[in-house]
């Protein structure tokens, strides 16, 4: 493969195309050299026993977020084995032609077994968008745009309940708080639990027993709020199912960083669709939000290097293979003969090795005509035959048996045949 720069020359000029040379000599030995610009693969699958370098845990160690991380090794080889990485955020409040957003600023990704930073606030958290490598693996994430309701997930326990509005406070001045949690609204009786006694902007909200409680699912904790009842005076959390205009809300009150209640989310009867009742002791409302990685996301995981295992290599004796068998007159990968006579280099593969073995080839006689000593890294589990003999003469074609040994492993015995 070569990579090349081309221009288009210069008409008036009369300066003709020009292309970066694809430099290629074999010499007469049959050894490749190529240019800086080119290089050599040869296709090939990895030893027999080889498991892949992984990550073993990902885990979300704090924070709410509904993003997904994602991870792909790239160059297993520079995996750092049993090392554990840290991924954090920051955030910030985007300016929107209503109300502010909470979103994703960067990230930050850390070396734990080092104590090394890797990546250092990246921008690159968006879908598709491609993070530089870290020790032979890259990271990529699917992130939400900003803190909303979840509107596939959230819903109520029943169908034929009436639909719910929840969005962030918005009374007047008062703008509620962008709070990153999941919520679940359990109905009751009247005194399962009461509202707080408060106000928003103007407006009185005094205490008052209500049939709901308000649970935040991320901590498994109580919620306070406030209730708005404009539907009834009886502390049920309804809609007036003639005028769409009478429906209660429910104001969330949560603590901030400072420990103060501050409104976060409020949560509405409506008659979209009109058909529907109100709730009921023993229904739910579960409400589920999309959250962007934030401050308080904190996710680690760890890698595991590729390695050859011994056990699964014994398993996977029966996959070694002499290829091709039979060999006729030439295969594929050879390299073109570099000598104006004769037959040219010839290669016959043994496919699926084990790391570490030994390979005895012996005629029908039981005369041994080589031997191979295969010792490779883990991504190379074929050994090439020159099909020369040990004297280092053409073999004649005919049958041949093989006799494979890998120390810890086992033995194999197979055959394969030379024609004409």
């Amino acid at each position: 493969y070569a990579v090349t720069a081309y221009d288009f020359g210069f008409t008036a000029g009369e300066i003709s195309p020009t292309e970066t040379p694809i430099k290629v000599d074999v010499d007469p030995e049959g050894n490749v050299s190529t240019g800086s610009n080119v290089i050599e693969i040869r296709p090939r699958a990895p030893v027999a026993g080889y498991l892949p370098a992984e990550v073993t845990e990902l885990e979300h160690i704090s924070g709410t977020s509904t993003g997904i991380v994602g991870y792909k090794i790239v160059d297993p080889r520079i995996v750092e084995d049993g090392h554990r990485y840290e991924i954090t955020f920051e955030d910030t409040v985007i300016a929107g032609p209503v109300f502010d957003n909470l979103t994703t600023k960067n990230f930050t990704v850390t070396d734990l077994t080092d104590d090394k930073v890797e990546l250092s606030k990246s921008t690159l958290f968006n879908k598709g968008e491609e993070v530089p490598l870290i020790d032979g693996f890259r990271l990529s994430f699917i992130n939400e745009d900003r803190v909303k309701v979840n509107e596939v997930t959230s819903r109520w326990s029943s169908e034929n309940i009436f639909s719910f509005q929840f969005g962030r406070v918005q009374f007047l001045s008062v703008i509620g708080e962008l709070f990153p949690n999941d919520y679940q609204v359990i109905i009751g009786e009247p005194g399962i639990a009461a509202s707080k006694d408060t106000s928003i902007s103007f407006l009185s909200l005094p205490a008052r027993e209500v049939n709901f409680k308000v649970i935040n699912l991320i901590e498994n904790e109580p919620v306070e709020f406030a209730f708005s009842e404009i539907d009834g005076n009886d502390g049920r959390f309804t809609i007036d199912s003639t005028d769409a205009n009478r429906t209660d809300t429910i104001f969330l009150l949560e603590p901030n960083d400072d420990g103060e209640l501050v409104y976060t989310w409020q949560i509405t009867l409506n008659l979209v669709p009109r058909t529907g009742r109100n709730p009921a002791a023993g229904d739910t409302l579960t409400v589920f939000l999309r959250k962007p990685f934030l401050s308080r996301d904190v996710f680690r995981f760890t890698v595991k290097a590729e390695e050859a295992s011994n056990q699964v290599a014994k398993n996977e004796l029966d996959d070694i293979r002499v290829v091709p068998n039979p060999y006729i007159a030439a295969a594929r990968w050879e390299p073109r003969n570099p000598f104006s006579s004769g037959r040219g280099p010839r290669e016959l593969h043994f496919i699926n090795l084990p790391k570490q073995c030994t390979i005895r080839i012996f005629n029908v006689n039981g005369v041994l005509i080589d031997t191979i000593e295969h010792n490779s890294t883990l991504d190379n589990g074929t050994a090439i035959w020159d099909m020369l003999s040990k004297d280092n003469l053409e073999i004649s074609y005919g049958l041949y048996v093989y006799y494979l040994d890998a120390p810890g492993i086992g033995q194999k015995t197979g055959n394969f045949a030379v024609i004409k």
